[in-house]
C-alpha cells in the first residue's frame, strides 16, 4: 500500500482527534506544515509528527525520515496511528523525547519502549 495513502488517512484521523481534544468546531487552527518543518501538523501548543502503519505493531517500520525530524524530536509529539487502513485504527501519543533514535545516514530508526507508549486511543 502506498505510504502517501496511509499518511493522508492518518492526518485526517488526527485532525478529527485534535478537533475533539481541543473542542474545536473546525480544523482551521490545525495547520499542515511544509515538508522541511520537521513535523506534519501544528495544533495549538502541539507540534505533531504523524507516523502511520497498516500493521498493529507500534515500533515496526517506525522511522524518522529527515534531519529536520531528528533535530526537532525533543520538541514534538509523535502521533503513531496503527491499523490506519482498517475500520478500527488506534492512536498512541508519545512525546518525541521518550523514544530512542538509532541513526543512519539517510534516516533514523526510532522506537519507543513499551512502558512509554501509553494506552491506545480508538479513532
Amino acid at each position: 500500500m502506498d505510504n502517501k495513502i496511509k499518511e493522508d488517512k492518518a492526518i485526517e484521523l488526527i485532525k478529527q482527534y485534535e478537533m475533539k481534544r481541543r473542542n474545536l468546531k473546525t480544523d482551521n487552527t490545525i495547520k499542515r506544515m511544509s515538508k522541511n518543518s520537521g513535523y506534519d501538523l501544528d495544533s495549538g501548543n502541539r507540534k505533531i509528527e504523524v507516523k502511520a502503519t497498516s500493521q498493529s505493531e507500534f515500533n515496526k517500520g517506525l522511522r524518522l525520515n529527515s534531519q529536520d525530524e531528528i533535530e526537532k524530536i525533543d520538541d514534538i509529539y509523535i502521533y503513531r496511528v496503527i491499523n490506519v487502513l482498517s475500520d478500527k485504527p488506534q492512536l498512541f501519543i508519545v512525546k518525541g523525547s521518550e523514544g530512542i533514535i538509532g541513526k543512519t545516514q539517510l534516516s533514523a530508526g526510532y522506537s519507543v519502549p513499551k512502558d512509554k507508549q501509553g494506552e491506545p486511543i480508538d479513532l
